[in-house]
């Protein structure tokens, strides 16, 4: 993943982009420690929801 600004800071402190790749062949232990990190946050948050995790849980349509 790489992290960059696409507008300067000096403008804006809020524009980062994120970057992923999405690879061939999943990394499941990577992916683990992703869920276990994003629970994690949402606990110490208190995050009982998040729309995105719904979002992205959903089965994609077909074009």
């Amino acid at each position: 993943m790489k992290v960059f600004e696409f507008i300067d800071a000096t403008h804006t402190p809020k524009n980062t982009m994120l970057a992923a790749v999405r690879r061939a062949r999943p990394d499941t232990a990577a992916a683990a420690r992703a869920q276990a990190e994003f629970a994690a946050l949402k606990e110490r948050f208190g995050i009982a929801h998040q729309r995105l995790e719904t979002l992205l849980a959903a089965p994609q349509p077909t074009a």
